[in-house]
């Protein structure tokens, strides 16, 4: 059918280049002292995002990541997602979220921010639904 397509997961340098093109990407739509929300920590994404955003927060559901500080950024629990989720302008979310259960809050909280999902777990559901979704280098 063709409808939804860069399904399957990048391979060896994809995340990172795929990590620097998104930054870049918000860079280019949001102002440089926007508040914004990361949930679902991801390594590189985290990392290049920071180097651009100062108003950066990183909430994750993994407790060996909860309360440590990767590349200058305190990883939050997914606790604060409501607290994060009022406190930022835009949001930008692991598409994991729909596996791990926690889309449906995230979506409802996000109403009137600017919400964009990453990765391709989110695939099918951001065509359904019209989700913006960033996944420069799947295949």
């Amino acid at each position: 059918m063709g409808l939804i397509t860069n399904a399957a997961h990048c391979k060896y340098k994809g995340p990172e280049i795929c990590a620097k093109k998104a930054a870049q990407y918000l860079a280019s739509i949001l102002p440089p002292d926007s508040k914004l929300l990361m949930i679902g920590y991801q390594p590189a994404f985290a990392y290049h995002i920071s180097k651009l955003f100062k108003n950066f927060r990183v909430t994750d559901l993994n407790s060996s990541n909860i309360g440590q500080i990767k590349d200058g950024v305190l990883i939050e629990s997914f606790e604060a997602n409501c607290e994060a989720t009022n406190w930022s302008q835009a949001i930008f979310v692991t598409g994991t979220s729909i596996v791990n259960n926690t889309i449906d809050e995230i979506v409802s909280s996000s109403q009137g921010k600017k919400l964009i999902f990453y990765g391709v777990t989110i695939a099918a559901a951001a065509y359904k639904f019209g989700f913006t979704r960033l996944c420069f280098e799947s295949l």
